[in-house]
């Protein structure tokens, strides 16, 4: 009895209850350390914390529809330069060769945009 603290045989009901408690108590916390670890669950997110992760979801989702919508304008902007190209080869009055080289200075600065 002298190994158990007062308290300890007292609430297991004297010195052998405190004893066997503690060897049952032993043998649980071995039996638990034998069995194969469970993996914990996700941890519950609060509300602010789901809403985050939309608004980001969100924000991704976004960034890639303008990408998208980039790479179509900027595809776009290379064909009129490409038709550009080809009208200013052609034998024309100067006034209308300068307004299309005004055009061409305009796609080019476009088209730096893009990647």
């Amino acid at each position: 009895c002298a190994d158990f603290p007062v308290e300890f045989v007292t609430a297991y009901g004297g010195c052998e209850a405190a004893k066997y408690g503690t060897v049952r108590s032993r043998r649980m916390l071995e039996a638990r350390a034998a069995m194969p670890q469970a993996v914990p669950d996700e941890p519950e997110l609060t509300i602010q914390e789901r809403v985050s992760l939309a608004v980001a979801e969100a924000h991704e989702r976004e960034r890639d529809r303008l990408q998208e919508n980039n790479a179509h304008v900027c595809e776009d902007l290379r064909a009129q330069l490409d038709l550009n190209s080809e009208s200013l080869q052609r034998n024309m009055q100067p006034a209308l060769r300068q307004a299309y080289e005004m055009e061409r200075r305009e796609l080019e600065n476009a088209l730096r945009g893009c990647r």
